[in-house]
C-alpha cells in the first residue's frame, strides 16, 4: 500500500467517525491531514495534500475550517517570528474531538426532543419514544463525561 493510499483511507475513516459525530466532512478531511502531520502545518501545505489526494477544496472553506477547529480547541495556531504564514498542529486527541462532535449534536437533539415531548407526551408511542431518546442522550452524555473525567 502506498503512502497516498494509506492517507486516503485515514481520511475516509476520519469521515466516517464525523459522520457518527455529526461534524462535517471537509472539517474531518483538514483535522485529519493535521492528525497526520508530525510538525506544525500550513494552510498552504493542507491544500497541496488535499490536491494529492485529489480532493478539491478552495482557500476560504480551508481557512473558515481551521478558524472553527481553532474555535473548538482541537488544533492551534503557532505564529512564528518573522513569517506571515500561520502553521496548524493538533493538541488534543482523537476522542476529544469526537466529544465535542457529540455534545454539538446533544444540545440540539435534546431541544427537539423536549418540542416532540410537548407535541405527543399523552399519546403511548409518543412517550415511549421520548423515554428511549431520553436514556439514549443520558447514555451518550455520560460516556462523554466519564471520558472528561478518565
Amino acid at each position: 500500500m502506498s503512502n497516498m493510499e494509506l492517507k486516503k483511507d485515514i481520511i475516509d475513516m476520519f469521515m466516517r467517525m464525523g459522520d457518527v459525530a455529526g461534524i462535517p466532512d471537509i472539517i474531518m478531511k483538514i483535522y485529519g491531514i493535521i492528525w497526520m502531520s508530525e510538525e506544525p502545518i500550513s494552510q498552504g501545505d493542507i491544500q497541496n495534500t488535499l490536491k494529492d489526494l485529489q480532493i478539491s477544496l478552495g482557500k476560504t472553506v480551508i481557512s473558515v475550517s481551521l478558524k472553527e477547529l481553532t474555535q473548538l480547541g482541537v488544533i492551534d495556531k503557532i505564529k512564528k517570528d518573522n513569517e506571515r504564514t500561520n502553521l496548524y498542529q493538533k493538541n488534543t486527541s482523537l476522542i476529544e474531538i469526537y466529544k465535542l462532535g457529540m455534545l454539538k449534536i446533544l444540545g440540539p437533539a435534546e431541544y427537539r426532543t423536549k418540542n416532540f415531548a410537548k407535541k405527543h407526551n399523552n399519546e403511548t408511542l409518543g412517550r415511549k419514544f421520548i423515554d428511549e431518546v431520553n436514556a439514549l442522550h443520558s447514555f451518550l452524555r455520560h460516556l462523554v463525561n466519564k471520558e472528561a473525567n478518565d
